[in-house]
């Protein structure tokens, strides 16, 4: 049976009118009137199942297929309700999904966008539907990103694009991650493109932030090995002018101190001025020793007087030599000489002290 319009019928040869039942659909709302007014005899009426009623149908029949029908429009609204549902429910997984979605038709015109992809580049959904999606992209990346659409609809290997930027409607840049599916009609054939976006600006932004940092430190370091190449320099030069001073001085001394002190020792002295003109010549010489130098510089424990003392030791005086020299008793020298053994790590070590500050030049 099958419903053509208000209290109509269709049998093999006629129709019947119907007024007790009235029944009118539209697109939301199915209305179920009331009952039977009048009934015209039919030959045979097909039911809407596709069962078969005799011509004269009693009014159990006629009720038992008022109730049919009743139930297949309970079961009509139950499916639209569900379908709503169904609906309401993928619209707000499509909204509010958390990553950015469009589709693009063949032409790269933007035919749905989800309110996530909407609010990350600040535009209503309204005003990016139906617009291409390189109106969106920086315009120096737009002639690249129309390039790889093509390709991906030509059914080319494209690789995932993290350095797509896009453009926000306030300006602001955005780095996103793109993956592209190709979508499909029933017959096969491409129809366009199905496109999920990540917002990967603050992983971009710590990137750059990362590779600014290492060129920082780069420069430092570089920064760091002309300071080190300039100290090495003042030292190399600190260390020749070092050497040009003590040649100086040793020069000066022997040229123009020590020629005087030999005149000196020459002429009429009596004992004491000629004991005091040794000490100063064995001071000058001491002054000027590379080995009294090395000396005090790698013991820096040794006091002005054991450095003297272990000078003459060196050269092979005695004990009384060198108190007569540095006008001090035998037992203070002998004193300094036990005081440089132990400040030479020599206490209790059979070792000979003269032998060993030999070994230092």
């Amino acid at each position: 049976m099958a419903v053509l319009g208000e209290g109509k019928i269709k049998t093999e040869a006629q129709f019947v009118d119907i007024d007790f039942l009235d029944v009118q659909f539209s697109e939301k709302k199915v209305y179920n009137h009331n009952l039977l007014a009048r009934w015209q005899p039919a030959k045979r009426l097909q039911s809407q199942g596709g069962s078969l009623m005799a011509n004269n149908p009693t009014y159990e029949e006629l009720a038992q297929k008022v109730m049919e029908l009743q139930k297949a429009v309970s079961d009509h609204k139950l499916i639209e309700e569900t379908l709503r549902e169904n609906l309401k429910r993928y619209k707000t997984l499509w909204d509010d999904a958390p990553g950015a979605y469009h589709m693009l038709d063949n032409r790269g015109i933007i035919t749905q966008v989800n309110q996530t992809e909407a609010n990350m580049l600040g535009y209503a959904k309204d005003e990016m539907e139906g617009k291409p999606i390189f109106d969106f992209v920086l315009p120096e990346q737009r002639e690249e990103a129309e390039e790889r659409f093509r390709l991906k609809l030509a059914g080319k290997r494209v690789p995932k694009h993290v350095n797509r930027i896009y453009l926000r409607k306030d300006g602001a840049k955005i780095y996103v991650a793109i993956d592209d599916t190709l979508d499909f009609d029933v017959n096969g054939k491409v129809i366009g493109v199905r496109t999920t976006m990540v917002d990967v600006t603050q992983q971009k932004r710590a990137e750059e932030k990362l590779r600014e940092r290492k060129e920082a430190l780069k420069l430092q370091a570089h920064s760091l090995e002309e300071v080190n190449t300039a100290l090495k320099v003042l030292l190399r030069r600190r260390d020749e002018d070092k050497i040009e001073l003590e040649e100086k001085v040793l020069a000066n001394v022997k040229e123009l101190i020590l020629p005087y002190l030999e005149t000196l020792k020459n002429t009429r002295l009596d004992a004491t001025q000629m004991a005091y003109t040794g000490i100063i010549e064995s001071l000058l010489k001491d002054i000027v020793s590379p080995f009294l130098r090395s000396l005090s510089s790698k013991y820096m424990g040794l006091t002005r007087r054991e450095v003297q003392v272990a000078g003459f030791v060196k050269e092979g005086k005695t004990n009384k030599e060198i108190a007569e020299l540095l006008n001090v008793s035998v037992r203070a020298v002998e004193a300094h000489r036990e005081n440089i053994r132990a400040k030479l790590g020599l206490k209790h070590q059979p070792v000979n002290l003269r032998s060993f500050l030999l070994s230092l030049q």
